[in-house]
């Protein structure tokens, strides 16, 4: 009944706006252009096992709205991820002795009559030929670009709802921005104000980050914009000149933006200190 509803194309709507940032679908395309997300809700009573005061589990109905969408953008990201699976699959049909159940896992949905040992996880060769499952491939092939969204907020508009969901990839993706590349943990100090600086420091990094990108228009992301700065270096040639080692299209677009000269090769002293403090303005 769930599925019958998703592939159902009766209800859906064309909808416009950048509802997931990575995607921003449809905000660069023309009145003309035909819309690639669509979406349709509706309110659908289910039931949800509730631990109660006395620590016994117990059904509750609950009515909640479904939400299901379709992102051509995604379904294209699916069918790529899945090609490689296949690839990965065919693979090891031709050559289960030289693959493990933890290297393939992925892969091993789509093959059949495959075996492994159970302590090792080594795929074992038998008499019985793999082979790829060209049922299951056709039945997930018919989902690709589909994702439900379930929330009991009944009165919140449903393009509301979906926009608050895929901005939750943001602050995921900040944490790991922060954990990697600001190197935020582990945490060098001891003394709690200084464990206080260094959260500090990388928050505000972070935020300096964030309006970096959105000053580039989200068009490089975080993690690009770090490894151009890293690389933007000077190396001292003689006595008060520096020649610059790096630059690229993101140092050259972000140079335009902020009013910055990045792009000159050599630097004095003098050169290095008006940069530094031009840097400092307001952006």
């Amino acid at each position: 009944m769930q599925q019958a509803y998703v592939l159902d194309r009766t209800g859906y709507q064309a909808t416009r706006g950048a509802v997931k940032h990575s995607d921003a679908f449809m905000d660069a395309q023309d009145e003309n252009a035909s819309p690639v997300f669509y979406m349709k809700s509706r309110l659908y009573p289910q039931t949800f096992w509730v631990t109660h005061h006395d620590d016994k589990k117990r059904k509750i109905p609950l009515d909640v709205r479904q939400i299901v969408c379709y992102n051509d953008l995604y379904a294209q990201r699916q069918r790529h991820k899945r090609a490689e699976v296949l690839e990965r699959a065919e693979k090891i049909i031709a050559h289960p002795g030289t693959y493990n159940k933890k290297d393939v896992e992925g892969a091993l949905r789509y093959v059949k009559d495959i075996e492994y040992d159970p302590l090792t996880g080594e795929c074992i060769e038998t008499k019985r030929k793999p082979y790829l499952d060209l049922d299951k491939i056709k039945e997930d092939e018919k989902y690709d670009g589909y994702y439900v969204i379930i929330t009991s907020e009944m009165d919140m508009p449903p393009l509301e709802v979906v926009k608050a969901y895929h901005g939750l990839w943001e602050i995921e993706h900040s944490f790991r921005i922060t954990k990697t590349d600001l190197e935020t943990r582990p945490v060098e100090v001891s003394l709690e104000q200084r464990i206080r600086a260094h959260f500090l420091t990388c928050y505000v990094a972070l935020l300096v980050l964030r309006l970096l990108c959105k000053r580039l228009n989200n068009q490089y992301s975080p993690e690009e914009v770090i490894r151009s700065l890293r690389q933007y270096q000077a190396c001292s040639l003689v006595e008060n000149c520096f020649r610059v080692t790096y630059y690229d299209d993101l140092l050259k677009d972000l140079g335009d933006v902020l009013k910055l000269k990045l792009d000159r090769k050599y630097l004095t002293v003098g050169g290095l200190r008006k940069l530094v403090g031009a840097s400092k303005r307001k952006f």
